[in-house]
């Protein structure tokens, strides 16, 4: 696959992390790995925990630099105010403030993405639909809420500004069999749309089913990707 056709292009990607008196002991959590990631389609990045997936993610976003390598988003740098700007991102465990309701925290990050009151306001209603949260749901603290709704709620966060792609940190994480279904669904009808969309899990039952081609990855190597 080429650059060119690519909205996610990782080369030689090395993380590694020093401890120990004066940084003498290291860890490699990410060794060269090397991949690329097609526009539409859904990426899957597996293996178990400790593998690297959240690092590699970090990565991706440059939430952490890297040791060594390249990260390319629609060309460019992940650091990129316009590439930013065409990302959605789910992290693993994201902060939801217990004080506020969903609604308020998704108007609060449509500010954050420079929407007008009148576009947060039609995006807000359109991605709580989306993600099945209504309006007894969407105006109740967060704190209420159940785990299942939680997970709703991050979606949502992630979905706002209508992204182009979408960077999912185990998303099946957590969720019953029902719950796990929805999200499928969900991405499958998001790639339909026209997204891209790359996520991690140990599943790989959940993988077989809903991605486009995965990656399988062990303490930070890349051993197969089709």
């Amino acid at each position: 696959m080429s650059a060119r056709s690519a909205i996610i292009v990782v080369e030689n990607l090395t993380k590694d992390y020093t401890s120990g008196w004066l940084g003498h002991r290291r860890h490699r959590a990410v060794d060269r790995l090397t991949l690329a990631v097609k526009e539409g389609e859904i990426f899957g990045l597996l293996g178990p925990n400790g593998a690297g997936k959240t690092t590699t993610i970090k990565l991706l976003l440059r939430l952490i630099r890297p040791t060594a390598g390249v990260v390319r988003l629609f060309g460019r740098s992940p650091e990129d105010l316009a590439v930013r700007a065409q990302l959605g991102f789910l992290p693993e465990h994201p902060y939801l403030p217990e004080a506020l309701t969903a609604r308020e925290l998704l108007d609060y990050f449509g500010r954050l993405f420079g929407l007008s009151r009148s576009d947060r306001s039609a995006r807000v209603a359109h991605v709580l639909h989306q993600v099945g949260i209504p309006a007894s749901v969407a105006d109740r603290p967060l704190r209420q809420l159940s785990r299942g709704e939680l997970a709703r709620v991050g979606f949502a966060q992630a979905l706002l500004h209508n992204p182009k792609l979408l960077i999912l940190d185990d998303p099946f994480g957590g969720l019953d069999p029902e719950g796990r279904r929805q999200v499928r669904d969900w991405l499958l009808r998001w790639r339909e749309e026209g997204k891209t969309i790359f996520l991690s899990t140990p599943l790989v039952a959940e993988a077989e089913v809903i991605c486009d081609r995965v990656a399988l990855l062990h303490r930070g190597r890349l051993l197969a990707c089709g």
